[in-house]
């Protein structure tokens, strides 16, 4: 006799039925050796797991009120992927695992950090013995990203490419930069120039095509118009008059880039760095 196909009602009684035994919400798992309920019968019935949890109303219920812990956490996921031998989407975490992502994000940000934040979290705890398996799906997979990383993009709003690096060991950790650029400080020296200048380069119309030791420091590009592009003869100095103290020719330089402009009658055009910086 084939068995009766249960009702959105019925199903989401069972699930508060079952954490009210459990004392937590329920996993997927809980679910198929408990009520025998699989999870072909929740996505036909419900949808994915996670809609399922969020239909029973017993979203983020743990015994006792605590928060899950890290090495919970570690254990839960690194066993989702032992099981199915590659990094889970958070889809396929929240169907094989025993949590919903939220408690990892809360760790580590957002899904993307997850598997560096893992790997680190192996190492840092000395666990390769008994996870080195999971550690190699990890070092695999991010050094998979790592080659694709060039087409990625992973921030539609700054269109900024983000990698995963490993952690130095003995350096201290920060939270991100709370500045609107990776150059947390304004230049103090010419290669604080040359630095910020590459960082901005793109936005304001400029190419670099490579940066020298002998004069002018830089064969860079600059954009006319649209497909148009001249050749840029560029010399980099902290602040516009240590031209002179440097005794370059005025001749030879089509460009100087630097932080402060404090040469008024300079007869070379001048980009001043502080100037576009304060008007971003």
């Amino acid at each position: 006799m084939a068995k009766k196909a249960m009702d959105k009602e019925e199903m989401t009684q069972i699930i508060k039925d079952l954490a009210e035994k459990l004392g937590r919400v329920p996993t997927m798992i809980d679910l198929e050796r408990m009520a025998g309920i699989n999870k072909n019968e929740v996505r036909r019935t419900i949808g994915t797991y996670r809609e399922f949890i969020e239909a029973s109303g017993i979203e983020g219920r743990r015994p006792h009120g605590q928060k899950v812990n890290t090495h919970a956490l570690f254990v839960d996921w690194a066993g989702v992927v032992r099981k199915l031998g590659k990094i889970p989407t958070i889809t396929e975490y929240q169907l094989h695992g025993n949590y919903t992502y939220r408690p990892l994000y809360r760790c580590w940000g957002s899904w993307s950090h997850i598997a560096a934040g893992m790997l680190d979290y192996i190492r840092n705890e000395s666990l390769t013995g008994a996870w080195g398996d999971v550690e190699g799906v990890i070092c695999s997979y991010l050094e998979e990203q790592g080659r694709n990383l060039a087409a990625t993009v992973t921030d539609g709003a700054t269109n900024r490419l983000v990698t995963r690096h490993r952690t130095v060991t003995g350096n201290p950790i920060y939270g991100r930069p709370l500045f609107p650029h990776p150059m947390i400080h304004a230049p103090i020296n010419e290669n604080g120039v040359i630095l910020l200048f590459g960082m901005l380069a793109a936005r304001l119309g400029y190419a670099v095509g490579r940066v020298k030791a002998e004069f002018p420091d830089c064969d860079g590009f600059r954009e006319l118009g649209p497909n148009k592009w001249q050749p840029l003869r560029i010399e980099f100095e902290y602040e516009s008059r240590n031209y002179l103290i440097h005794k370059h020719p005025l001749l030879g330089c089509d460009l100087i880039v630097c932080w402060k402009h404090n040469w008024p009658e300079c007869p070379i055009e001048v980009l001043e760095l502080e100037k576009v910086v304060n008007a971003l």
